[in-house]
């Protein structure tokens, strides 16, 4: 099995994208930057987010003769804070390795370049699925953030899918909880493979 790794950079975040394209996908192979929002495989039932922009969801697709995969990434934001999430589903022979999320965030350029004061927290349950969580800070936006990834079927020694992404507020409004993360995890709507 192969493991694709494809760096794309979209709506000023560079993503790493994969997956596979589902079927009566509104998105065509090899399509790269901001869709349309309706009928987005990547939703949220919490009623604080607001009304989603016109840059909020973007996709990434590969199909060539060795990888086929789709990576869907949403934006959401409420007046305390905001959450990016980033889900990945392999198809054909790709796979994905594990990563902790610290490893899969470093591919936004925000995280890369301005995050510190990494700390692993305790795993949580949200929406029937395991989240292993990292605090850590935004330092150049005072941001207290704290990532997330979980994993979707395991294949022999790789994944068929993965969600990751993180949650962040302002310092001024005081340290992002775990609570809040839980609460926004529990909220998403998604399908893993």
């Amino acid at each position: 099995m192969r493991v694709l790794f494809c760096k794309v950079m979209l709506a000023g975040l560079i993503m790493l994208s994969s997956g596979c394209s589902t079927t009566g996908s509104q998105y065509n192979s090899g399509q790269n930057g901001p869709v349309d929002c309706k009928d987005f495989p990547l939703n949220s039932t919490l009623k604080d987010w607001k009304k989603t922009g016109e840059k909020s969801c973007w996709v990434a697709t590969v199909n060539d003769v060795q990888y086929v995969g789709t990576a869907y990434g949403r934006f959401f934001e409420s007046d305390s804070g905001y959450m990016i999430s980033n889900l990945q589903v392999a198809g054909g022979n790709t796979i994905f390795l594990h990563n902790d999320s610290r490893a899969l965030l470093a591919i936004f350029s925000k995280v890369k370049d301005e995050s510190s004061d990494w700390e692993e927290l305790p795993a949580i349950q949200a929406n029937g699925r395991k989240y292993k969580l990292q605090r850590f800070n935004l330092y150049k936006l005072n941001h207290s953030c704290i990532g997330y990834a979980t994993y979707g079927s395991n294949v022999a020694q790789g994944y068929r899918s993965m969600l990751y992404g993180y949650s962040c507020k302002p310092q001024a409004q005081g340290s992002i909880q775990v609570q809040d993360v839980q609460r926004s995890l529990d909220s998403l709507q998604f399908e893993m493979w």
